[in-house]
């Protein structure tokens, strides 16, 4: 982080806004791509944080993994990141952003139904594509928020949507999963999450922005 830091300070250019408005929160709690956004972007971090939140106590709990091998199947789950935030950038370029982020919604929603439905045989590969490709959402959403609102609205609209979808997507997504386990069953909580994803990511055809 100190050295990307670096790089970051000595490469980047200042973005500066002139003749910003003197009441930026007002106009922007109006905009209704906001909070289409905030609900896009809750799930998109609840498939990330809040099932990774969950996990290893849906692997050793109910599907009775071994401890040490649970805990390896979602390390390794996770090694795929690295791969696929580079290579967003190359897709952002050359691709429809809109149709690329409902992509990568409707996949990650189609892998998350897919770990509430697996056997333990299976479950480190559905593991590993559903983190692979999730994890291409952050970099794909920030790139829509930029498009989305203007240089003067952009930082105060990141941070209340990266707010929201903290709170909700990485704190009450796991704790719901949480209570599905004690009463029904991760599988269940997982499932019904997954499909929920699935309908959210429609929401990303009513951002005109994106057109």
């Amino acid at each position: 982080m100190l050295v990307c830091s670096i790089i970051f300070f000595l490469a980047s250019t200042e973005v500066k806004v002139s003749n910003a408005p003197k009441s930026i929160l007002t106009g922007i709690i109006k905009i209704r791509s906001l909070w289409l956004m905030a609900i896009i972007w809750i799930f998109g971090a609840g498939a990330n944080l809040g099932i990774y939140s969950v996990v290893p106590l849906y692997l050793t709990k109910e599907l009775h993994l071994n401890i040490g091998y649970a805990n390896t199947i979602l390390g390794i789950s996770r090694l795929g990141a690295i791969i696929v935030a580079v290579a967003c950038g190359f897709l952002i370029d050359r691709f429809n952003l809109r149709k690329i982020m409902f992509l990568v919604m409707i996949t990650t929603s189609v892998l998350t139904v897919l770990m509430g439905l697996v056997s333990e045989r299976y479950i480190g590969i559905v593991l590993f594509l559903q983190a692979f490709v999730v994890t291409a959402f952050f970099p794909i959403g920030l790139v829509a928020m930029a498009k989305t609102f203007s240089s003067e609205m952009r930082s105060l609209a990141t941070g209340i949507i990266v707010a929201i979808s903290i709170i909700f997507g990485g704190g009450v997504v796991p704790y719901v999963l949480g209570i599905s386990g004690d009463m029904i069953s991760f599988r269940f909580g997982i499932t019904i999450f997954g499909i929920f994803v699935a309908l959210s990511s429609t929401l990303i055809f009513h951002l005109k922005e994106l057109e």
